[in-house]
């Protein structure tokens, strides 16, 4: 049996990045600071959703949980 890591990818798609985007949001209509806050973390969570998925297509389909 061939362990992956898709479950973890999947979660990160669907549940972590939607997540950290909205909370990046919430935060841009703060203060200074906190939009600077919100401006980074909206990035990284763009970046992950982009990376997650990216492997998530690209990811041999023969792998077996």
């Amino acid at each position: 049996m061939q362990v992956t890591d898709q479950p973890g990818r999947i979660l990160a798609v669907v549940l972590v990045a939607p997540l950290l985007f909205y909370m990046g949001h919430l935060l841009v209509h703060g203060t200074t600071k906190v939009q600077e806050i919100g401006r980074v973390v909206m990035c990284f969570a763009a970046f992950l959703f982009v990376y997650e998925c990216f492997w998530l297509t690209r990811t041999s389909k023969c792998a077996k949980l």
